[in-house]
Formats: C-alpha cells, sequence, structure tokens
C-alpha cells in the first residue's frame, strides 16, 4: 500500500477490529487509553479510512487499460422468412449457433494512460494524507476535552474545600452568636459565604459532567458512558517549548497532512492537464478475433431448395488509428479548464500553507502566553502554601481565630485550582500548537 497514514493499516486493521468486537468500554481510563479508543470508534475516522481504500483501488481501475482487453459472446437460434424471387419467394428456416473471442490492446496512446494513472495515485495519496490529518484532528480533540476535564475536576476539589471552609466558619459564628460573640450581620454573611460554596460547588459538579460527556463523544463513546479519569494529588507539571516559531513553521508547511493532501492535488491537476494534452494525438491500437458457427438452413421453394449444414471457422486481425481532427473545439476547451484548474490548485496550496504559518504562529503566542499563566499561578501556589503554613502554625498556638485559618486554607485551594487551569490552559495550547504543526505527540515537548 501507498496509503502514507500515521499508523498504517495496522492501525487501521486495530480500530476496525475493535469496532467489530464492540468491546465494552472500561470506567477508568488515561489519556493514551482514550486516544486509542477514539482512534478506534470515531466514524469519521473510519470514513477516512475507507474513501483511502477507495482511492487506492481507483489507482487500480487506471491502471487496466494497459491490459489487453479480452471479451467473449455467444448467439444461437432461429428465424424463419423469404427471399423474394423473379420466379416464386424463397421461403426458408435457419438454425445457427456462434461463438465469438475478440482481443483489443491499445499499443500506442501518447500519454493518456500515464496520465490517468498518475492522478489517481496524487488523488490516493490526497486521501492518505486527509486520512492522516484526520487522526490527528481526532488526538487533538480528545486532548483539549480531557485537559478541560482535569481542569474542571481540580476546580471542584477547591470548591469543595472552599465549601467545608464556609460551613466550618458558620458553625464557629453560629456557636459565637450564642454565646454572644457575634451579631446577626456576621451570621447572616456567614450564611450567604457557605450558600455561594453550595452554588459553586454544584456549578463545578455541573461543569465534570459536561466536560466528562464531552470528552466521551471525543473519544467516540456516548456522553452517558460511565468514565473515571485518574488523578493524582495535583495537576502535573506544565511541559516547555524547545523549539523556534520558525522552525515549528517550517515543519508545517513541509509536512502537515493537509499541506501535502493539497500538493496531492496539485499533481493530480498537472496529471489531468497532461491527459488534455494527449487526447490532441492519435491512438493506435490492435483488434482480433476467433469465431465458431455453426448453423443449418433448409429452403422450401426456389432455386436453392433444400437443406444445408455446415460448421465455419473464422477470424479478423486489424492495426486501427483513430485520430479525431475536429471535434468542435472540446479538446481545446478541456485544456483550458485543466489548466485553470492546476492555477486553481496551486493557488489553493499557497492559501493554505500561508494559514498554516498563522496557525503555528496564533498557536505559539497562545502557549507562550499560557506558559506565563502557570509561572503566574504557580507563584500564587507557593504563596498560598507558605501563607496557609503560617496561619496553621499560629492556629495551633491559638493566635488565630478558625476563620482566618479557614480563609488561608480557601485562598491556598483557590490558587491550586487556577493553577490547575492554568496547567490544562497550557497543556491544551501545547496540543493545539502539535495540531497546528502536524505533530502526533501527546503531552510533552515539542522537538527542538
Amino acid at each position: 500500500m501507498r496509503l502514507p497514514t500515521l499508523f498504517r493499516a495496522a492501525l487501521a486493521i486495530a480500530f476496525l477490529g475493535a469496532s467489530a468486537r464492540g468491546e465494552p468500554p472500561s470506567a477508568k481510563r488515561d489519556l493514551g487509553d482514550l486516544v486509542a479508543a477514539a482512534l478506534s470508534n470515531n466514524p469519521s475516522t473510519r470514513a477516512a479510512w475507507f474513501r483511502a481504500l477507495a482511492a487506492e483501488s481507483a489507482v487500480g481501475e487506471a491502471r487496466a487499460p494497459y491490459w489487453p482487453r479480452l471479451m467473449a459472446s455467444f448467439s444461437g437460434g432461429a428465424d424463419r422468412g423469404y427471399t423474394p424471387a423473379a420466379t416464386a419467394p424463397d421461403n426458408f428456416h435457419r438454425q445457427s449457433v456462434t461463438a465469438t473471442l475478440a482481443l483489443e490492446y491499445v499499443l500506442l496512446d501518447f500519454g493518456r494512460r500515464a496520465s490517468d494513472v498518475n492522478r489517481t495515485l496524487a488523488a490516493m495519496d490526497a486521501a492518505g494524507f486527509a486520512f492522516d490529518r484526520n487522526l490527528q484532528n481526532v488526538v487533538f480533540a480528545v486532548q483539549r476535552a480531557y485537559f478541560a476535564h482535569e481542569a474542571a475536576v481540580w476546580s471542584l476539589a477547591a470548591a469543595r474545600v472552599a465549601r467545608d471552609s464556609a460551613a466550618t466558619d458558620l458553625e464557629t459564628i453560629h456557636r459565637e452568636a450564642a454565646a454572644g460573640l457575634a451579631d446577626d450581620p456576621q451570621v447572616a454573611e456567614a450564611v450567604r459565604a457557605a450558600r455561594e460554596s453550595e452554588y459553586e460547588v454544584a456549578a463545578a459538579e455541573a461543569a465534570v459532567r459536561n466536560t466528562r460527556g464531552a470528552l466521551c463523544v471525543a473519544a467516540g463513546l456516548p456522553a452517558n458512558t460511565p468514565l473515571e479519569i485518574p488523578a493524582g494529588d495535583g495537576p502535573p507539571p506544565a511541559a516547555g517549548l524547545l523549539a523556534d516559531v520558525g522552525h515549528l513553521i517550517d515543519l508545517a508547511v513541509a509536512g502537515r497532512p493537509d499541506l501535502l493532501a493539497l500538493a496531492a492535488d496539485v499533481r493530480a491537476a498537472e496529471a489531468g492537464e497532461r491527459r488534455a494534452r494527449a487526447d490532441f494525438w492519435p491512438e493506435v491500437r490492435i483488434s482480433a478475433s476467433y469465431s465458431s458457427e455453426s448453423f443449418r438452413y433448409d429452403a422450401k421453394d426456389g432455386k436453392v431448395a433444400g437443406r444445408y449444414g455446415e460448421h465455419l471457422n473464422g477470424y479478423t486481425a486489424f492495426l486501427e488509428v483513430g485520430w479525431d481532427l475536429f471535434d468542435g473545439f472540446e479538446r481545446t476547451e478541456r485544456l483550458r479548464r485543466r489548466k485553470a484548474e492546476t492555477e486553481a490548485a496551486r493557488a489553493a496550496l499557497d492559501d493554505a500553507r500561508l494559514r498554516a504559518s498563522n496557525d503555528v504562529w496564533s498557536a505559539f503566542n497562545d502557549q507562550f502566553a499560557a506558559s506565563r499563566e502557570v509561572a503566574y499561578t504557580e507563584s500564587l501556589v507557593a504563596a498560598g502554601e507558605e501563607s496557609f503554613a503560617a496561619a496553621e502554625a499560629a492556629f495551633k498556638n491559638d493566635l488565630l481565630d478558625i476563620a482566618a485559618f479557614d480563609a488561608a486554607r480557601t485562598r491556598l485551594a483557590d490558587s491550586k485550582s487556577a493553577r490547575a487551569g492554568a496547567v490544562a490552559a497550557h497543556s491544551t495550547a501545547l496540543a493545539a500548537l502539535a495540531n497546528a504543526i502536524g505533530a502526533d505527540g501527546l503531552r510533552g515537548p515539542m522537538p527542538p
């Protein structure tokens, strides 16, 4: 196979086999598992694969005229009629059986067949590269949904910490109010904070469910699939970028599958143009046939009255030259159309390369901004941990009340939630940059 796919035929066999088996999804899956599930179950991936297979079959179809054309026919039957004659009509009855074998072969076509084959080869390359790009887009969709779900999970954890702190504060304020140490406005404010924290938890839980549903769909699973993402104590550190933007743009322009598919479209258009030029030349072919006929002839009247029967073998052999000398300028207009299609394909490729450079430029700047947000939130977490450690020490020595201690704990949880969101945003930005370049790696540093 010439299909330039990312994972070649083995991947196609794997995901088609998984779909056929209907394997039930397990509840716990990491990013790699979900990417594999998406490549196995995503309908667009299967459709792109079968389009590539259809393009490959078109190549074999275009190569068929290089072979001789062999045809067989058979006819048999009877008829009854008459032939007018000067004296009297000749009434006859005939039976015949004829078998024919014919051969036809093109000797010279001035590039017609070669152009057709080259055009289908380019179309097959384009379909293969389109399949590659589809795989990359599926991988990126899973990555984006996975990182969004991760951020939602960590935001929910922070919201629950804030809710627990608000509930503790409310209990403390109620005890102080009962002892006469807190007034009604303080109680009302504590109640408001507790209710607000409960609302934040409910909203965070809804975000987790929604992002989980989006992740399931991106992985080619029903949105209500029970799915559990393994989580540790916190988000992983953000990966750095070790590449120059100019180098990344060069990588995208040189190797992104959708651009390679457009380049294949240009080659297909050029082959179509050569085919249109070849139509101005003659075509030379040989044809031959062999036939075997058995017949019986029964005439009742006329000079040929009587019964005849015979078996005859016949053959033909010809060298044929066909040349359309004038066709109402059909070939001329076809060549003009093919030339315009070639120029349009080249312009589409140039435009796509410009847009690819902008995709990489924008994604590079987005990940740069996201990396600065990660650095900022990491400093917030460090400050929050230091502040919480001090508040905890003061609280143990009765130098800080419970409300202030819970406030320090809530600020630390909020800073960790912000850091988790920033890390998820940075991971998504890196994945978007990899997709813009045409790379197929998962989360991690980009190639230098």
